[in-house]
């Protein structure tokens, strides 16, 4: 009988003969008190595994490689003073000498080779994971994500939410450790070094561990994003959940309008059903797994992306072109992939950038049937249940903290088995910091100014400014200081022009998407989710986006 993803019971502990120190842990054997060891990501999911499971919290099994494992690499390859000369003194504002040096440590991590022991130990959990899912017996290739875990991250204070690489449906022993080795290098995206730079972490005092975790059929279900707190008021007796079909990729990066949920936490928690509002996404489109591929969720580097292909027809994938890598032959790495149709940053395919000829996406979107876009994406029960698990969630963390830390959770629904799983819970890093000291509002004085757009307001503020639309993160040259950033969606490569921008309107996304999560961290004014901002706005002219006027976010002309 095949266990399922959260019940993964074998340890994978693994030492190098002469030290004392582990490559390799099982996630339930790490938790919270672990994060200097696997990381925030992985030593959440630890603590979720080791002491919410027995509540009935379902968290995919795995293990993870340590911070002690990652300097071993380091070490074995003379990384550190190569990498350290590359990153002394960076100005993450010079966006050139960001490229320029997150191209050079991504080749120099990738140009490096895994230590044995580590090699070994990796393979050795990889195999116990597949005899776990199929019942102690013989089973190769198992399907899993492979996550990577940075030692800075997912803190109160800072959520570093994407900045590193999270490898999908990765099958095979040598596909694993050639995902592992896209994780480490990943650790060097001029997005992870620009998010270093502004909160102050030393580049190489941050540790990555690797999390590899039983794959949850999500791409044949649903996903979402759920905060144990109602972003935008800060009201803690809400909880905020979304949800899409297929993989929660589109939820988080805001390619997809997806379903909303407002649930009333006091009287869920007596046993009643308090769903207060229900918003229909429009829900366009889902990401699914390409047979026998790779999928991985960020492109890795900052060059241009191809052209946008036309709208599929319902339930038609979009091809990819081939891309063949000319870096790494010691790997078994697909050539074929298949890119995301409305995700502007598919993957970008630079010829001198050795992360982007590596980090190959094998997924594909598929348009969405009228009928199915017209119904929600899972049942009110499944809402009230992962509301429940989120409030569980919320109440563990704070008895872990001694303090009330409302928590940001992304969830699956395994479309095989019909099971919902919790695939990451961090502490909110916004709302729950916000001053109750502090009042701030905002407010237009009368005008006749005509609204260009309207969308889902981030916030409660404004701001002015000349609108600049940009389809590529590529494109920063023409951004200017202060200007407000009009675009189809944002993703984490996009954060340095975001450090820029006075405000961001997109076409796509909900209350949960990146660039919702991360203008609230920026504290910048964001209107998500218009449909069309980028058509009827003028490059260039002068605009105003407000999100003081209620949950509708406006741009005005002027």
């Amino acid at each position: 009988m095949n266990q399922s993803p959260g019940h993964a019971s074998s340890l994978f502990n693994s030492q190098p003969e002469d030290r004392n120190q582990p490559l390799v842990l099982a996630l339930e054997a790490a938790g919270l008190e672990a994060i200097a060891a696997v990381g925030g990501k992985n030593a959440s999911l630890g603590e979720l595994l080791r002491e919410l499971g027995t509540e009935g919290v379902r968290v995919p099994g795995g293990f993870a490689t340590t911070a002690y494992a990652y300097g071993a690499f380091l070490d074995a390859n003379r990384l550190r003073q190569p990498l350290g000369r590359l990153l002394a003194g960076l100005d993450g504002n010079d966006l050139a000498a960001l490229q320029a040096a997150g191209l050079a440590a991504r080749a120099l991590v990738l140009a490096a080779r895994l230590p044995k022991d580590l090699e070994q130990a990796i393979l050795r959990a990889y195999r116990s994971l597949g005899q776990a899912s199929a019942g102690g017996g013989q089973a190769s290739g198992v399907a899993v994500a492979v996550r990577s875990s940075a030692t800075a991250e997912d803190l109160p204070e800072a959520s570093f939410v994407g900045e590193q690489e999270t490898f999908l449906n990765v099958a095979g022993e040598a596909e694993v450790l050639a995902a592992c080795r896209r994780c480490y290098a990943s650790l060097f995206t001029d997005r992870a070094i620009s998010y270093r730079i502004l909160h102050g972490f030393d580049h190489l005092e941050v540790a990555l561990s690797i999390g590899v975790q039983r794959m949850v059929r999500s791409d044949l279900g649903a996903a979402g994003v759920m905060f144990s707190i109602d972003t935008e008021t800060g009201f803690r007796d809400a909880v905020l959940l979304t949800a899409a079909y297929g993989l929660g990729e589109t939820v988080v990066q805001g390619s997809v309008n997806p379903d909303e949920y407002l649930i009333f936490k006091p009287t869920l928690e007596q046993g009643f059903a308090p769903i207060l509002s229900r918003r229909l996404g429009s829900k366009a489109i889902r990401m699914v797994y390409a047979p026998g591929a790779v999928a991985s969720t960020h492109p890795t580097g900052a060059g241009p992306g191809p052209e946008p292909l036309a709208a599929p027809a319902p339930g038609q994938a979009v091809p990819s072109q081939n891309v063949q890598s000319q870096t790494d032959q010691s790997q078994t790495v697909p050539s074929q992939i298949f890119q995301s149709q409305t995700v502007p940053s598919q993957i970008f395919q630079s010829q001198n950038d050795p992360c982007e000829q590596l980090g190959l996406s094998h997924t594909c979107t598929l348009a969405v049937d009228p009928a199915d876009r017209a119904r929600f994406a899972i049942t009110d029960d499944e809402v009230l249940q992962l509301a429940r698990w989120a409030c569980r969630i919320e109440a563990h963390y704070s008895a872990r903290r001694g303090k009330a830390t409302p928590m940001d959770i992304e969830w699956a629904k395994d479309g095989l088995t019909g099971e919902l799983f919790i695939l990451q819970a961090r502490p909110e890093t916004v709302e729950s910091r916000r001053s109750a000291q502090v009042l701030r509002s905002w407010h237009l004085e009368p005008h006749q100014a005509p609204v260009i757009t309207r969308g889902r307001a981030i916030g409660a503020s404004i701001c002015t400014g000349r609108a600049r639309i940009i389809q590529d993160p590529s494109a920063i040259a023409s951004f200017q200081q202060g200007d407000l950033l009009v675009t189809d969606r944002t993703d984490p490569d996009w954060e340095p022009i975001l450090k820029l921008a006075s405000g961001v309107i997109t076409n796509q996304g909900g209350r949960t998407c990146h660039a919702a999560i991360i203008a609230r961290e920026m504290g910048i004014t964001a209107i998500v989710g218009t449909g069309d901002g980028t058509a009827v706005i003028a490059d260039g002219e002068a605009i105003t986006a407000s999100c003081c006027e209620g949950d509708e976010g406006l741009v005005y002309r002027g």
